[in-house]
């Protein structure tokens, strides 16, 4: 046989230690329990489940246990037995002699019967069949053998359990057959057959064998059953009624059945057979029973059958024994040979079994009833599943409510949880999954909130788990996570240490460079040698020796960190720059004024080195934020602006260097009013002095970045300012550097103010340059087609007056094409051109119909023109633009009254559109907003315009991988509807978001939660209609949202169409009620200077179309205006039309109230009705010229096909502005 390896060794040694460990704590509890009970196999099962040990192993030992208890008790008797065989023929005279019990008579010694062998005592009652087995060998053996065999079997008895005993501790894995016991009983002098016969007789459990199973469930014994179970309570109730009333009727029956059902919850089945085993005990008739066909009803059988069921409950079945006794009874009750042998094959035909003993029929009987039970529970199960705690209560209820055996209980449990589909729930897959679902909670966190144990706590309840069960999963998660987190705080904290240490040494490295290659002469401690009182040149040099203070002194005063950066950063620079840096930590004001001169003029000497002169600003901005003196601040600023071009000075036109130090002279103010120490009194003398001398009112109050823009956007006006000046003196020489001013512009102004600053230049310099002209031909194009008017006005001052022919010819051609009026081979002086031009510009009204039509249609054009394709515009702008394209279209209304409007478009002509803005030529007062009166509209469109998309970015992670950004998308949605509603487009999205699948239940919760702050949102609830009408099939998690979003009672039940039809309903009908216009937000309406220009823009087209001034009179808002001009234009359509266009007209009122009803804000009212007073303008353009239909049409459709593109309610206001505008010039192109 090979050695097994260490593995193998290891294993048996662990087997071995497992099957000491079950024995030292088996043995005591059979020794207080011989018989095996259904509570002691509980009991034996928890403690194997708790050693590890298996069942097959189980088995095994507790037979043996029991047999060594049996043995030792069957050595103490022996010597009893052989006294009890010599007494026996004096007892059974004693006994023949009772008074009361009828006994046999003596029979003679020849036929007087060997008394039976008495049996070890066993742990349960062994089968009838092997009783009867044992009791006809015993009667047929005859004398009993002496005594020494029976104590030499003993003792080969007690080796042979010694021996298994230890073949059990070393073979503690594995199954143990009949074989094994055989062999092992050969070598202790056994018998084979000794083996089988012993452990049967001594455990009633039959031992495997080769060829056939052990019997894992044997039928549970009610002498078994512990005595504080409920059917042991049972069984003492129904005793005493018994022994009280003598016998067991039908009344009794039904009493103690409803007392077992109510009190001891015992199953009906049950309680039948427990009331089968008193009668059986106490010998009672039940008269349920029904007598026998095949026995004579004959009082002399049925006492013989009382008498005789003593004898075969102790004889344990018919044998030869008890036949002799049996028939000893029978000659005492008279009875005839015949009617003995109908009574013996009457008892014979009854199942053989002891009172107490349970049947198979009986058996399958709780079975049944179990299995019925067990359906009924798990229908009721609202999951599907059975929990741990479930598995134990249903386990209970077979074991004490019907009888069965642990085991027993737990297969039925599982072949009926099989056949129902529901799923059994172990401990180890609850833990599992609650260990899941604090991965999605915690992530790498080592913190849990109230919520999110609150939430683990229901899932945890709902699969079986305990509160403390659950609290160690969590602990055992966060120390876990904790131990994650101090682990990468020490990488991070390492790589930090190494990062910081690698610096440190390339830092010192570099210093040590510079030192070494530092000349001696500039070492600071040559620097901060200091002259003795009355030595020679202590008198001469007071600068120096003021100079050379000890730095840390007065860096202790007023120098900061940054500024402290800012100096080393800059000396590292040029060894030129360290005497001014050091003189600025002096004492005295003189010295710190002396090293600022010399530092700004080291910025001029390197203009052309931008991240030199950097370094110096940002040294020369924090002194200026933290010069404890005045007149050194003072003396700094007034130093710092000299080097600002001055128009008055003259210009070197081949020189860019002016230019950039003015661009940094400017910076440098910039990041010095942005110093947070900047003192507000520093900051607005600096301010005011940079202003005055740029020629631009400085902001102080903005933003840095913005701050920023301004300052550059003045230095470029100053530019053209400067060029201008220097145009009379260098008109041809200077053309390279208005390029340069140009070029810079156009990162810090519009379009519009460059050509309003390069057309003055252009004029100044296109007077004086002569036949070279053409260096400047691109500037001239661009400022001809500038849209503009000022501009090319300006143009046609300059082009009257400049002599230079070919100048004049290239300019005519210009004009005439932005005019629209060719020459046509015509010859016209420079008058006749300015004039078709001016004429072309509206700056002149015609005296005719057509002529105001001409001018009204130059001036759209190039209100058109000049409007930006972007809508992301800055709203200011694009307010400006809806004012003046309003202003153009009550200009043509005007002119469509006919006569009756030709006075209000000449003084609307004159007037010009109202601005949004206040003119950037003419600044305010210093620290206001460049916004005019932003309290109403102009405010709430920006708002509007940022929420809508802080909007869209939340509704686009929604869609993000990871849970944690779902989750912070949705929280955030819920803040930024809180006073406001979704689009149309938004609200798609988010129930998109709300009916998609794959969600797992803990986000699921976390959506339902946030449901309820969306209930404001009608738009939402109409796309969530549009969900439910596409769906073929019920959503149960689709009908917990829309009850959870509309506050009502979860739908069940009913067909898809009438689930889709309520559900639809409940949408629409919530949708429809709480959110008309008495609700919208009136902080949202317009009322600033926006809102009055457009409402008066409006009043005046309603004046002009004939409506009555009690209608518009007073209104407040433009929507107000429009909704009546609305409905007195389609009041004056309807009349003249038909078909889809009379019904339009009709149904305008409907149109009216679901536009107050989808806006949330007068703002977004305005926009609904501007498009219905476009399409009914439309309208009426085809009532008048059939030929424009499809022009008419184009301009509704491209309107709808931008509001598809943008959401911003501010363009698309511009937008209504510029179709209504679009659609009068369909009129003006008929009317000319």
């Amino acid at each position: 046989m090979d050695t097994p390896d260490k593995s193998e060794q290891s294993r048996r040694a662990n087997e071995h230690r497992l099957a000491e460990a079950f024995l030292e704590q088996a043995a005591p509890l059979l020794a207080q329990h011989p018989e095996m009970t259904p509570e002691v196999e509980t009991q034996l099962a928890r403690i194997a489940q708790q050693v590890g040990i298996p069942d097959d192993q189980q088995q095994i030992v507790v037979q043996l246990l029991l047999h060594q208890q049996a043995s030792a008790a069957s050595s103490t008797r022996s010597a009893e037995t052989e006294s009890a065989a010599d007494r026996l023929p004096a007892a059974t005279s004693a006994t023949n002699s009772h008074p009361t019990d009828p006994q046999p008579p003596p029979l003679p010694a020849d036929h007087q019967p060997a008394p039976p062998t008495p049996a070890p005592p066993r742990a349960s009652p062994p089968a009838p069949t092997e009783t009867a087995t044992s009791s006809v060998q015993t009667a047929g053996a005859g004398p009993l053998p002496p005594a020494t065999p029976a104590v030499h079997a003993v003792a080969h008895i007690e080796t042979f359990l010694a021996q298994a005993r230890q073949l059990v501790a070393q073979r503690a894995a594995g199954t143990y057959t009949r074989s094994d016991l055989e062999e092992l009983a050969s070598e202790t002098g056994l018998p084979t057959a000794t083996v089988g016969e012993l452990l049967e007789s001594l455990t009633g459990v039959p031992l495997e064998s080769a060829r056939t199973p052990a019997v894992e469930n044997p039928p549970p014994s009610q002498e078994s059953i512990p005595s504080n179970t409920p059917a042991e309570q049972f069984l003492e109730r129904a005793r005493e009624f018994c022994q009280s009333a003598g016998k067991l009727p039908r009344g009794a029956v039904r009493k103690l059945s409803r007392l077992g059902l109510k009190e001891y919850r015992l199953s009906s089945v049950y309680i039948g057979h427990l009331l089968q085993q008193v009668t059986d005990e106490m010998g009672l008739d039940n008269t349920d029973q029904q007598p026998s066909d095949n026995l004579p009803d004959d009082p002399r059988i049925r006492s013989f059958l009382k008498s005789a069921a003593p004898i075969l409950a102790e004889y344990r079945g018919i044998n030869t024994q008890s036949r002799l006794l049996l028939s000893a009874v029978a000659n005492d009750h008279d009875l005839a040979e015949d009617e003995v042998e109908l009574a013996i094959s009457h008892l014979q035909s009854q199942p053989e079994q002891r009172a107490g003993d349970v049947t198979d029929a009986q058996l399958r009987e709780r079975v049944e009833s179990f299995e019925k039970h067990l359906r009924e529970v798990l229908r009721q199960q609202p999951h599907g599943i059975i929990t741990p705690r479930i598995l134990r209560k249903l386990q209970d209820a077979g074991v004490q409510g019907e009888g069965l055996s642990t085991a027993l209980a737990k297969q039925t449990i599982q072949s009926v949880a099989q056949d129902a589909g529901v799923r059994t729930i172990t401990q180890e897959r609850a833990v599992e999954f609650i260990d899941r679902l604090l991965d999605d909670l915690l992530e790498h966190r080592s913190r849990i909130n109230g919520t999110m144990r609150q939430q683990l706590h229901q899932e945890g309840h709902q699969w079986g788990l305990s509160g403390d069960q659950i609290n160690a999963v969590i602990g055992e998660r966060l120390a876990a996570n904790q131990v994650i987190r101090i682990r990468s705080a020490r990488r991070t904290m390492a790589l930090f240490s190494i990062t910081f240490v690698l610096l440190l040494g390339i830092c010192g490295v570099l210093v040590y460079q510079i030192l070494q290659f530092e000349p001696l002469a500039t070492r600071p401690d040559n620097d901060t040698k200091i002259t003795e009182p009355g030595s020679v040149g202590a008198a001469d040099t007071p600068t120096t020796n003021a100079a050379h203070t000890d730095p840390a002194v007065a860096e202790e005063d007023w120098r900061d960190g940054p500024l402290g950066v800012a100096i080393s950063q800059a000396r590292g620079i040029d060894s030129a720059w360290r005497e001014p840096l050091d003189q600025l930590s002096a004492e005295s004001e003189t010295t710190r004024s002396a090293a600022y001169l010399r530092l700004i003029s080291l910025a001029s000497a390197n203009v052309d080195a931008p991240t030199r002169t950097q370094l110096l600003g940002n040294v020369l901005a924090g002194c200026y934020a933290r010069d404890p003196s005045d007149t050194s601040a003072q003396q700094l600023v007034d130093a710092l602006l000299e080097t600002i071009l001055d128009p008055e000075t003259p210009l070197d036109p081949t020189n860019q260097a002016p230019f950039d130090l003015t661009i940094w002279a400017l910076e440098t103010v910039t990041t010095a009013l942005s110093r947070p120490t900047l003192s507000d009194r520093r900051s607005a003398e600096l301010a005011e002095a940079a202003g005055e001398r740029i020629g631009w009112l400085i902001d102080a109050s903005l933003s840095p970045q913005e701050l920023h823009r301004q300052c550059r956007a003045a230095v470029s006006r100053h530019f053209f300012h400067v060029l201008t000046a220097a145009a009379a003196f260098h008109p041809l020489k200077i053309h390279e550097l208005r390029e340069y001013a140009y070029q810079d512009a156009r990162n810090w102004l519009d379009a519009a103010e460059i050509d309003r600053l390069d057309v003055g230049f252009l004029v100044e310099a296109l007077r004086r340059v002569g036949d070279e002209w053409d260096v400047y031909r691109n500037a001239v194009e661009r400022c001809v087609r500038s849209p503009d008017p000022a501009v090319v006005l300006k143009l046609l001052e300059m082009y009257q007056e400049i002599p230079n022919r070919s100048l004049v010819s290239y300019l005519t051609d210009l004009l005439l094409a932005r005019a629209g009026k060719p020459a046509s081979g015509a010859k016209l002086t420079p008058a006749d051109v300015s004039e078709r031009v001016r004429v072309s510009l509206g700056t002149d009204a015609a005296a005719t119909p057509e002529g105001r039509w001409r001018v009204l249609w130059s001036a759209a054009a190039s209100a058109v023109d000049r409007l930006s394709p972007s809508s992301r515009d800055a709203d200011w702008a694009l307010l400006d633009d809806v004012l003046q394209l309003a202003h153009l279209n009550t200009m043509a209304c005007a002119l469509d009254q006919k006569e009756a409007g030709i006075a209000t478009f000449d003084q609307l002509h004159r007037a010009g559109a109202p601005p949004a803005t206040r003119n950037l030529d003419n600044p305010g007062p210093r620290g206001r907003s460049p916004y005019v009166g932003l309290s109403g509209t102009t405010r709430s469109a920006i708002e509007i315009t940022r929420q809508d998309r802080y909007i869209s970015r939340a509704l686009e992670v929604l869609s993000a991988p990871r849970l944690a950004q779902r989750q912070s998308a949705l929280s955030q949605l819920v803040d930024l509807t809180k006073n406001g509603d979704l689009t149309g487009g938004q609200a798609t999205k988010l129930a998109r978001y709300l009916t998609g699948k794959g969600k797992g239940q803990a986000e699921f919760d976390y959506l339902l939660a946030a449901l309820p702050s969306f209930r404001h949102l009608p738009y939402l609830k109409l796309a969530l209609a549009d969900y439910v009408a596409a769906q073929q099939e019920v959503i149960p998690q689709l009908s917990q949202v829309v009850a959870q979003l509309l506050d009502l009672e979860e739908q069940s039940g009913g067909s898809v169409e009438t689930w889709k039809r309520d559900l639809q309903q409940q949408l629409l009908r919530h949708a429809l009620t709480g959110n008309g216009a008495e609700n919208r937000d009136p902080g949202t309406g317009i009322h600033d200077s926006v809102q009055e220009s457009l409402t008066e823009s409006y009043a005046t087209q309603a004046r002009l179309r004939g409506l009555a001034e009690a209608q518009y009179l007073g209104a407040t808002s433009p929507s107000e205006v429009l909704a009546s001009l609305v409905r007195h234009a389609a009041e004056i359509l309807e009349p003249t039309v038909t078909g889809a266009n009379r019904h339009f007209a009709l149904q305008i009122d409907k149109q009216i109230d679901a536009a107050e009803y989808l806006s949330a804000n007068d703002f977004a009212l305005t926009v609904r009705l501007q498009r219905l007073y476009l399409r009914l303008l439309c309208i009426d353009v085809i009532r008048r010229y059939a030929t424009l239909q499809s022009q008419a049409n184009a301009i509704i459709q491209q309107l709808h096909q931008e509001d598809e593109k943008t959401t911003e309610l501010v363009a698309q206001l511009r937008s209504g502005e510029t179709a209504l505008l679009r659609a009068w010039l369909l009129l003006a192109e008929k009317a000319e």
